[in-house]
């Protein structure tokens, strides 16, 4: 009596389980990549996370104690009321930054990156998996930063949608940069100089201490040229219902900046920048 043959699945002999193939997305693999940075950035920086918002509380004393009961408005607001918004956004936006690009990074120096590349996930999955862990830290940090500004004039959002859209496209677009930044850089010196001499003169010089008024020409025009001032233009809007620039213009240019970072985050991942090789 002849004997059927059956096709053995692929590692079958080696007593492995045959490939998963999946249709459509992959949620089981999203949310596990969701879930591992985001618990790892409670594990590894839990001190990290009340560090803005004891920094943010300690900027906001000394200018309270300073000012003292001189009444100091900027743009029609109370200048700590002005400052906080700014202050929030600007932590909430630079931890997005440093979820992607210290993850990818220390991935990249212990060799364990090629793991989550190898992985049955599209390259849009991964792409998903970073950014929304990072927007999901960035609120993190800017909660306690919000509360800790609470006595000092950040109050509820006069503007929720504004807020959620400004808070939302901020934190994915500094994550996609933070994305960028891990994959390009060879070392922790080379992030270190990125995030010194580029990010952090960019968040500084975005309108967060001084209104947009207060500059001559032709520094308020380039000043329109810097996103993060769009960014916390738009989160102060949120906030307060004041803002120094039109506010559809901060809407557009953070719209449009969203939509090109995560075309440039899509193709990285896709041709696995400085990590397939």
């Amino acid at each position: 009596m002849a004997r059927t043959e059956h096709p053995v699945p692929q590692g079958a002999s080696l007593g492995l389980a045959p490939p998963r193939r999946y249709r459509g997305v992959n949620w089981r693999g999203l949310a596990a990549i969701i879930r591992r940075q985001v618990v790892g950035e409670i594990m590894f920086f839990r001190l990290a996370i009340f560090g803005p918002a004891l920094q943010a509380l300690l900027f906001a004393s000394v200018i309270w104690i300073a000012l003292g009961e001189a009444v100091t408005t900027v743009a029609g607001l109370p200048f700590l009321t002005f400052l906080a918004p700014g202050l929030i956004i600007a932590a909430g936006a630079q931890r997005a930054f440093e979820s992607t690009a210290f993850s990818v990074l220390h991935e990249k120096l212990e060799g364990t990156i090629g793991d989550l590349w190898g992985a049955p996930l599209s390259p849009g999955e991964i792409l998903a998996g970073y950014l929304i862990s990072a927007m999901i830290v960035s609120v993190m940090i800017a909660a306690p930063t919000w509360a800790v500004l609470a006595p000092f004039g950040a109050g509820l959002p006069d503007r929720p949608l504004a807020l959620l859209f400004f808070m939302t496209f901020g934190a994915l677009i500094l994550s996609v940069v933070g994305l960028a930044t891990g994959m390009h850089s060879p070392k922790w010196d080379s992030l270190s100089a990125i995030e010194t001499f580029a990010i952090a003169p960019l968040l500084f010089l975005s309108g967060s201490f001084f209104s947009l008024a207060a500059l001559a020409e032709p520094f308020r025009s380039l000043m329109l040229f810097n996103p993060i001032f769009h960014l916390v233009n738009g989160f102060r809007f949120g906030m307060t219902g004041v803002a120094d620039a039109p506010i559809g213009l901060s809407a557009l240019v953070i719209g449009v900046a969203a939509v090109l970072a995560l075309a440039f985050g899509r193709y990285l991942v896709g041709i696995g920048y400085k990590i397939k090789a």
